[in-house]
């Protein structure tokens, strides 16, 4: 008997269609073009094939005997009744404005679907459905047919490898939102293309107790007509012969959304179908669901694999939010948007359409009302203890029910809604508890949306149940003392003091920050005192406020002991030797402490060799420091290893430099620094080992490390962007520019340089602001931004005159710009002042690099004896620089060619191009053409990894012509053996045209005939086709 197929929806048709407004008001259309419009509307287009389009349209009995045909006949009147401009929207929110172009062709009857995309059938949501929904669609941020795919390829790739070898099928599991079913919409799409019939069926709570009801849409709307007995066998049967004209004579790819919702009837139904064959699922199941054990016995037996469906990385989260705005996320937007979402898709797009991924943007309207769905059927009671967790977590399981009570946890743990999560505590064999909101983007809503007042009560609960639990689940001092602050009751100064020594560890700078000025405030603790105004130096320009409370602060000092006088006074030290750069005052303070006898401990000479170490004083810093390095005090020790590393980075003795601070670590002498607050008053809070890791930075390039150096440096970078201190920040911006410019890397060296010009400034620590300015300066001139250096020469003019020992990059400046403008004798004028300079600052690396510039300005024979002398003192970067320098004197090729090689081979790249082009120079100039042209082959390979901006390149370059790609992919084809017509055929060329590119490789390659070219091609000093 054959069984009406009027839809494979829900309800009727034609009340899928909300309305339909055109420019002239309301639009009618024809029962045809009705009907289709309402299949569009009603499910995401995705969804919909042309035979289900057909099978909605068409009774079996009144279908076309060209149903693809039809559809596209249905679908061309549709798209002519619309009026230009009218809009259609669905009752389940979802909107079409224009009717898709493309239907794809039916297969014939028992065949396999001929191979093909879908249709792109893709409306849009509207927002909030507009009539009744049902379990089978949902609506909200995330869940329309607008959400893009992404971060998924493997999956795909593992799922095309299955459907290859025919099978097993899969399971796909993970939370609510992480994309199991979009995942499963995907991979079904993509077996259709490939040629499988395929099926999507969704289970749901609604529909669980119903026996077959999930196949309803294979069946049509009407259901099954009653057969003769009338009972439920007819159903099955009427199942089994849907699936089979679905299947055709292949096996079935069927798409079982909540597998775990199917009621028993469906599961015997699809036992038997997989032992037949006639099926290969695709199956989702949500985390922690109870599977039926049917389908366990699947997984057990092999038919079905069990992929888990990962979080986004925070680089595909970021990539999702790039798809769904049209634009790239910074960093900090990437990073609140992962830390929002978690990884989940539907999570990170809700975040993103409701533009909560942006810094400092609070939870909107649709962020909340997207929560508040997920948490819908809580009662009362759950959902206050849901926020009051989530105003708390982490918490202790013993806090926890402390303060909501076991069967309140236990409702919230089932819905999925809070988690708990085992880890070891650092350094102990202990493991630790922690309970919390299942996801972050619950907390952040429900902490946005608590009122002040509701938050206060909160608060005052979370420490009413701390006091009652055991000490083991209590939360640490600063959680406590955080909740005291914000509800109003004020913290103990024993609690404050703990609390504020936990941040410091943490390298929390705000909390440090705020904390320590709580405790002054209220309680008067000098150490507090000393420790928010220390954290604040390194954070903000010093106020009228911060003056006034550092003259309480100074005063209560000397009326109070030692340690807190001296951590005072060292405050005051940091404070004019970096913010004011008034160093006869800084000096002053040095001896008034020395006039205490063993009142200071060694830190007094400690603080002086860095004040020396800054004026490049190096020897006599040297000789106060190095006493020091292993003294009792950390805040000594760190003081005193970090101006002797200074130091010696200042002569260029790299090795020693290393080696002090390879012992820094290695010899324990950072134990403690952290907790000193000596340390934090004179180096900063949370610095001084950062401090410490960035100064490697320069004697790794002087030893010609400088690819080590570009990572030491880039990992500092990282670890200082996580500590709030602006100061550490930018000594690691700096450092890593430095690094990026000896690679050659100007263009990205320069704007880490710029950031660490911004963060001095900002921080209000002039000298450092300075000494940045001078660094930014020659790389800006090197690559020609002129704008950037005149703004950064301006800079410099108006900040504070200090004995400093950069200031001879300021002239080394002046002479890229003299060369960037074809003065010559400028630039070589310029050059000479800047070696003076650094000779006359003691700073003997600088002056070996700034004289190898006049190598290529100027008269290398003027220089080269210079270099030569400080090359064998120095040894590392400046003996090849040396080297490099005496083969231009002489214009050696040879030893041009040893050193340039060495030169790549310590990482500074763009020093490297230039003495290769200059290699190339004097072959060409000695006759030998082959080698002139390998070398300038290889002086533009090298050039290709820089980021030299508008830099000059180097005049040799012009002067020899390297091989085009396809002159050397022909030469290398040639060198192997083959002939013109075998390299024609291949590369679908002429042979004519061949000979033509063979011919000119000869040129330059001062060879004459292809009996040569396997001598040229990779030989010793020849032309080299890669590194």
């Amino acid at each position: 008997m054959a069984h009406p197929h009027r839809h494979p929806l829900p309800q009727p048709v034609p009340a899928a269609v909300h309305e339909i407004a055109g420019p002239s008001g309301p639009v009618r259309l024809p029962p045809l073009a009705g009907r289709l419009l309402a299949v569009l509307l009603d499910r995401p287009g995705a969804e919909l094939s042309t035979g289900e389009i057909a099978m909605v349209l068409w009774r079996d009995t009144d279908r076309p005997a060209e149903p693809a045909a039809a559809v596209h006949t249905a679908m061309g009147r549709l798209r002519a009744a619309l009026p230009a401009g009218a809009v259609a929207r669905g009752r389940r929110g979802y909107v079409l404005a224009e009717p898709p172009e493309v239907v794809r062709r039916l297969p014939a009857p028992g065949a396999r679907p001929v191979p093909g995309a879908r249709p792109a059938l893709r409306p849009v949501p509207s927002g909030p459905a507009g009539g009744p929904t049902t379990s089978a669609s949902r609506a909200g941020p995330g869940s329309g047919p607008e959400r893009p795919s992404v971060g998924r390829a493997a999956e795909r790739e593992d799922f095309v490898g299955l459907l290859t070898t025919g099978g097993p099928g899969l399971l796909l599991r993970g939370p609510a939102g992480i994309g199991k079913t979009h995942l499963a919409e995907d991979l079904l799409a993509t077996a259709e293309s490939l040629g499988w019939p395929t099926v999507l069926l969704r289970c749901r709570s609604a529909i669980a107790d119903v026996p077959l009801a999930a196949f309803a849409p294979l069946l049509g709307g009407d259901g099954v007509a009653p057969g003769a007995d009338g009972g439920p066998l007819a159903l099955l049967l009427a199942v089994r012969g849907a699936i089979g004209r679905w299947r055709g004579a292949g096996r079935l790819l069927i798409g079982l959304d909540d597998v775990d919702m199917l009621d028993a009837t469906s599961l015997l139904l699809l036992d038997q179908l997989i032992a037949e064959r006639a099926l290969l699922p695709i199956a989702t199941s949500r985390s922690g669901a109870t599977l039926p054990e049917t389908v366990a016995r699947w997984c057990d037996e092999g038919s079905l694999v069990v992929r888990e469906v990962a979080p986004l990385s925070a680089g595909q989260a970021a990539e999702l939010g790039a798809t769904v705005t049209g634009d790239a996320l910074s960093p900090d937007e990437s990073a609140r948007l992962h830390r929002l979402a978690g990884g989940n898709p539907l999570h990170a797009l809700a975040v993103i359409r409701a533009g909560a991924h942006r810094s400092g943007a609070a939870p909107g309207v649709g962020l909340r009302e997207f929560v508040a769905r997920r948490l819908q059927g809580l009662s009362g009671v759950e959902e206050n203890a849901l926020r009051l967790i989530a105003l708390g977590e982490p918490l202790s399981p013993a806090m926890a029910e402390e303060l909501v009570g076991e069967e309140v946890l236990t409702v919230l743990e089932r819905d999925g809604l809070i988690a708990v999560a085992d880890h070891r505590l650092p350094g102990k064999d202990v493991r630790s508890t922690d309970l919390g909101v299942a996801h972050p983007l619950y907390g952040e809503v429900l902490r946005a949306g608590t009122s002040p007042l509701a938050a206060r009560a909160a608060y005052r609960r979370l420490l009413s149940a701390a006091e009652r639990v055991p000490e083991a689940g209590r939360p640490g001092p600063l959680r406590r003392a955080g909740w005291a602050s914000e509800s109003g009751l004020g913290c103990p100064p024993e609690v404050l003091a703990a609390a504020v020594a936990e941040a410091a560890r943490a390298g929390d700078a705000d909390a440090v920050e705020q904390l320590s000025r709580l405790a002054w405030v209220d309680h008067q603790v000098i150490g507090a005192g000393v420790r928010w105004l220390s954290t604040a130096l390194d954070r903000h320009p010093v106020d009228a406020d911060r003056r006034s409370a550092r003259i309480a602060v100074l005063a209560a000092a000397r009326r109070g002991g030692a340690e807190d006088r001296m951590a005072a006074e060292l405050l005051r030290f940091r404070e004019l030797l970096w913010c004011v750069g008034d160093v006869p005052a800084a000096g002053q303070l040095v001896r008034d402490w020395s006039a205490r006898a063993g009142a200071e401990g060694g830190m007094g000479r400690a603080a002086s060799a860095l004040a020396l170490a800054l004026q490049g004083r190096a020897e006599r810093a040297l000789d106060l420091s190095l006493p020091l390095v292993d003294a009792e005090r950390p805040a000594v020790r760190a003081a005193a290893s970090l101006a002797a590393v200074r130091s010696h980075t200042h002569l260029g003795a790299f090795d020693a430099a290393l080696q002090l601070i390879d012992g820094y670590e290695r010899a324990g002498r950072s134990d403690g620094v952290e907790d000193d607050h000596w340390s934090g008053a004179l180096l900063g809070e949370a610095a001084a080992g950062l401090d410490i890791a960035a100064a490697q930075v320069l004697p790794l390039i002087q030893a010609g490390r400088c690819r080590e150096a570009e990572t030491v440096a880039a990992e500092v970078h990282e670890r200082a962007r996580t500590t709030g201190n602006r100061v550490a920040r930018g000594t690691a911006a700096l450092m890593w520019g430095e690094a990026l410019a000896f690679r050659g890397l100007l263009v990205p060296g320069l704007a880490r340089q710029l950031e660490a010009v911004s963060l001095f400034r900002v921080a209000g620590h002039r000298v450092r602001e300075r000494w940045a300015c001078e660094f930014a300066v020659l790389l800006a001139a090197t690559i020609r931004e002129d704008a950037t250096v005149d703004a950064l020469l301006q800079r410099i003019s108006e900040l504070v005159e200090l004995p400093g020992i950069w200031g001879h990059r300021v002239d080394f400046a002046r002479a890229e710009q003299s060369a960037s403008r074809r003065d010559m004798s400028g630039a070589v004028t310029h050059q000479r002042l800047a070696v003076i300079g650094a000779r006359r600052n003691g700073a003997v690396f600088e002056e070996s690099y700034m004289a190898d510039a006049i190598v290529y300005f100027g008269d290398p024979g003027e220089v080269v004896g210079r270099m030569s002398e400080l090359g064998d003192r120095l040894g590392g970067l400046a003996a090849v620089l040396a080297g490099a320098a005496r083969g231009m004197h002489r214009r050696d090729p040879a030893v041009l060619q040893e050193f340039s090689m060495q030169l790549h081979d310590c990482g500074v790249e763009d020093y490297a191009v230039r003495a290769a082009a200059c290699t190339a120079e004097a072959w060409a100039a000695a006759g030998d053409q082959r080698s002139a042209t390998g070398w300038a082959g290889r002086a533009a390979e090298w050039m290709a990894v820089c980021e030299l901006g508008n830099a000059t390149v180097p005049a040799p370059l012009l002067l020899v012509e390297p091989l085009t790609s396809r002159e050397r992919e022909i030469a290398d084809l040639a060198a192997g053996g083959a002939g013109s017509r075998a390299i024609a055929e291949r590369l679908m060329l002429s042979p004519r045209t061949v000979d033509n590119h063979l011919a000119r490789a000869y040129d330059k390659l001062g060879i004459r005939s292809r009996t040569q070219l396997a001598g040229v091609i990779g030989a010793p000093g020849g032309y080299s086709t890669g590194r």
